[in-house]
Parts: C-alpha cells; sequence; structure tokens
C-alpha cells in the first residue's frame, strides 16, 4: 500500500505504563505513550490511549481495540512500560501486577503474542506492533531463575505484520535520560517524516538508538510486508497535508510542510544536545508551536523540575503532556466566571453524591416524544443523548459542568454518539475532537475514538477547578442525519 489510508481505517493502542504499585516504577513510559498517541492522531490514527493502566483497563483497551481494528487497512501497537520473558514467553506487565511465583502471570499481565491474535483475527491489512518494553527486569529476586533479559524473539507469522522491539531480543533498552526514551523519541520523529517507506523509517530509527545510546542499544525489527507503506506520504511535500476533518484545535492533526519540519528538527536537535533551559527558551522562542515545540517544554520541564536554573524574568512553562489522551495546551492561575449560554438550557443534576448544574449552548427540539436536553448526559440511560440543535454538524457547540465548589477534577467519563442502537449510533454525528477548558484557564485536547463503548479520559494529576466546558470541535458524519450527539458525560473527581 502505497498511500495513506484514511482516519477511520487507522486504529491504534497506545499504552504507557510506569506508575507500578508493587514494582520498580519508570518515569517515561507514560511521556512516551503520551507523545506517540499525539503523533499517531496527527498521522490520522484513532487512538485507544491507556496511560499507567491496570489489568482490567489494558484487557478493556485490548476489547475495545480488537473491535476498531476489524477490517481496517492499519491497526497498530505501541507498548512502552515492564516487560518480561520467562519460559521464552514475553508479558507485558500492568501496574498492579504483584508477582509472587511465575505462576502468577498468567492471571496478571498480558502475553505479547495475545496482541498478534488480536490483529490476526481483526482481518487487518497492516499490523505493526512496536514494544519499549525491554527495560529492566521488575520481578522479584527470587524469580529472575526463570527469566531471561529483555524480551524474546517474536516473529512475524503472517504477511501484512511488522513487529519491532526497542532493542534486540535478550538485550536491555533504555528508559533515557530526558523526557522520552531513546526509542520512542527516534519513533515519533521519524514517522512523520513524509517520503520514508516504513523499513526505510525503522532503519534510521535503528540508526538513531544505535548512536544516541553509544551503540549499546539496536533495535530490532522482524517484518512480513507486503509492498509499500509510508506513515506520512510518499511526497517530501505532501500535496495535502491537513485532514478532511481537522481536529480545529490540536497543533499535531496536520503534518507541519518539509521545510518547516526540517528546520524545527534541526533547530531541536542542537537544544537537546546543549540541553540546557537557556537552550530549550531559544528554541521555544522561534518554535512556538507543533511537535518539536510541545517535547522542547517537557524537556525544559523536567530540567526546572530537576534544579536547573530556567531564564530571567521567565515563566514557568506550562506541564507537559498527554494524560490519558489529553493534551495539555495551556494554564492559567485564576479560576475563570463560568460561560454564559443565554440560548441554551441549564439543569441540576446529582451525580454520584456531587451536587451539579449542566448547561448546553443548544439542544434539539423533541422530536417524537423524544427531548435531548443536557439532563440525558447523567441518567444512565443509553437510550437518551443530549444532541445539539444548530445548523450543520454541531462544530463548536458546547457542554458546561458547574461544580458547585472548587473540586480535584481528575477527568471524564464519557460516551460517545446516540447509543440506543447501533442503528441510531450510526446515523447521527459522534465526536471526533473536543477541546475541555477548565475554571483556572487550563485547556485540553480531547480525541475521542468512534464508539459505543464508554471512554475513560484521566489526568495524570488532579486539577483544582470549579467547572468544565467541552467544545466540539470535529465530528464522526452521521450517515443520515447531521446532528451530534454524547449519551453520558460525568466528571470523575480525585476529593
Amino acid at each position: 500500500m502505497t498511500a495513506p489510508a484514511g482516519a477511520a481505517d487507522r486504529v491504534a493502542l497506545v499504552v504507557g505504563n510506569g506508575a507500578y504499585r508493587h514494582a520498580s516504577a519508570l518515569p517515561n513510559p507514560p511521556n512516551d505513550a503520551a507523545l506517540m498517541g499525539r503523533t499517531l492522531a496527527g498521522l490520522g490514527f484513532d487512538v485507544i490511549q491507556v496511560i499507567d493502566g491496570d489489568q482490567r483497563a489494558l484487557l478493556n483497551a485490548l476489547t475495545q481495540f480488537g473491535r476498531a481494528a476489524q477490517n481496517a487497512d492499519i491497526a497498530l501497537v505501541f507498548y512502552a512500560g515492564h516487560g518480561v520473558q520467562v519460559g521464552g514467553r514475553n508479558w507485558l506487565l500492568p501496574i498492579d501486577v504483584d508477582v509472587e511465583a511465575s505462576t502468577d502471570l498468567p492471571g496478571q499481565a498480558v502475553r505479547a503474542e495475545d496482541l498478534l491474535e488480536i490483529m490476526d483475527a481483526s482481518g487487518a491489512r497492516l499490523k505493526l506492533v512496536f514494544l519499549d518494553a525491554c527495560r529492566n527486569n521488575p520481578l522479584p529476586r527470587s524469580l529472575t531463575r526463570g527469566t531471561t533479559r529483555g524480551l524474546a524473539r517474536l516473529d512475524a507469522g503472517t504477511a501484512g505484520t511488522m513487529i519491532a522491539f526497542a532493542t534486540a531480543p535478550g538485550d536491555v533498552a533504555s528508559d533515557g535520560t530526558g523526557a522520552n526514551s531513546p526509542f520512542t523519541t527516534a519513533l515519533a520523529h521519524y514517522i512523520r517524516q513524509p517520503g520514508l517507506e516504513i523499513r526505510q523509517m525503522m532503519g534510521k530509527v535503528r540508526g538513531a538508538v544505535y548512536d544516541e545510546t553509544g551503540k549499546r542499544q539496536l533495535p530490532w525489527v522482524n517484518e512480513a510486508l507486503i509492498g509499500e507503506f509510508y506513515f506520512a506520504g510518499t511526497s517530501p511535500t505532501p500535496v495535502n497535508p491537513t485532514p478532511a476533518t481537522p481536529p480545529a484545535t490540536i497543533p499535531t492533526a496536520t503534518a507541519p510542510a518539509a521545510t518547516d519540519s526540517d528546520s524545527s528538527a534541526s533547530a531541536f536537535a542542537l537544544a537537546e544536545k546543549i540541553g540546557t533551559v537557556a537552550a530549550y527558551d531559544a528554541f521555544l522562542s522561534r518554535y512556538s508551536d507543533g511537535f518539536y515545540a510541545d517535547i522542547a517544554r517537557a524537556a525544559r520541564q523536567k530540567l526546572v523540575g530537576e534544579g536547573a536554573p530556567a531564564a530571567a524574568n521567565e515563566p514557568p512553562a506550562p506541564e507537559p503532556g498527554d494524560e490519558g489522551e489529553i493534551v495539555v495546551v495551556n494554564t492559567a492561575p485564576a479560576h475563570l466566571d463560568p460561560p454564559d449560554y443565554r440560548s441554551g438550557a441549564c439543569v441540576a443534576r446529582t451525580v454520584g453524591g456531587s451536587p451539579l448544574t449542566y448547561c448546553s449552548s443548544s439542544v434539539l427540539d423533541p422530536q417524537y416524544g423524544n427531548r435531548y436536553g443536557p439532563g440525558n448526559l447523567t441518567d444512565g440511560d443509553p437510550a437518551t443523548a443530549w444532541v445539539e440543535g444548530v445548523g450543520g454538524t454541531g462544530t463548536g457547540e458546547r457542554i458546561l459542568i458547574k461544580f458547585g465548589s472548587e473540586r480535584r477534577f481528575a477527568g471524564i467519563d464519557i460516551t460517545n454518539g446516540y447509543t440506543k442502537n447501533r442503528s441510531i449510533f450510526a446515523k447521527n454525528g459522534r465526536v471526533r475532537n473536543a477541546t475541555v477548558k477548565l475554571s483556572d484557564g487550563s485547556s485540553y485536547d480531547l480525541p475521542l475514538s468512534d464508539t459505543m463503548n464508554v471512554l475513560r479520559k484521566r489526568l495524570q494529576r488532579p486539577v483544582t477547578a470549579t467547572w468544565m466546558e467541552l467544545r466540539i470541535d470535529g465530528v464522526y458524519d452521521g450517515s443520515k442525519y447531521q446532528d451530534t450527539a454524547i449519551s453520558e458525560l460525568i466528571p470523575v473527581f480525585a476529593d
């Protein structure tokens, strides 16, 4: 295949596990998953993302991924975190794994081979696996007799499959000294470059990691690909780099032109080599938006957190990262007054013992006895939904949730679309991309999968806020109606 597939035909499962409860913590996998999630979303993938997932979260994500990948053009899995090899079998470890004997692994961990079986069963034409999971052995010392350094070789047994390890089978990969691992840094960089066929791209990744690690780490690839594939298109300068339905505020949704990408990449490489706050400040003064700006801010914040002096009179950089598919865009310290939806509707609800007020900027008029107000967002009934009431697809329409007092906002549970049944779900529009804004002035990009399942979006750290607002930025078009719907929207608090 020589041309990029449409967004609906590219599905990715991205996992980053670092906050292990009974094993050594890893600082970078959540950052690695955040970086890859943004990168793949910018290349048109529907991303199912898990940050610091326990066993239940991983299994749920695998189920959702398997369904979404049915007959897709591309099914991709990226995993960063602990992985172990026991008896020649590879296991990927959720953050709640607590292994006392090797027999515990089947009940607590995920077999890497299961990923391949799910992808094979999906019928996806191109199946790609990237494993940045060859770090130090996290198992108790008493169990190391049955384990082997690194991960065991995985064979691409079916046509159209490629498997890439961060290092060779049996070796240990570096977690990295920066915000991301060497493997993920190189992969996220080269995967966005137009004109790189996937085999050539992995060659560049291998060379970059080998050089970065002082020739100690050499990524390994096993592939049975048919034909050619280009993540970012075959032309060095894409004819139409903007997706057909672009997310309105996601900086990574549109790949930069080759000249801008090359210049910013070179400048970022120089700043990274110098490795000081001042170097990243100089980079950000010229390249304030886009892919490398996100990485530069994360690297700068890490240096500041380690005590490196910031430039004089410079305000602190925004918090880095893509936290559970929610990407920090900007921050401001004070609470703002909630928006006033004069033409919309408001309703008071008690959710989980919390008194909340739901408002919407518009509501579809009642039809056939059905009502579509914001109260439907909390009733737990898939046969009801909030439906926007403006002409067109509803882009720009908003939902406001007022908390009534300061709360530690940790994320949302959202059921996308009108989930009364599969037919109604397909006929009405669903939210593809949204922006979540909080009362402290922070705003977050929120890409959503096109699924009837509950999507659980979490921040790595709760934010104190008095209200949240969700704005629709892009939609999955309905097959019959332009109306866009959301069935459930529940804020999650950490207090």
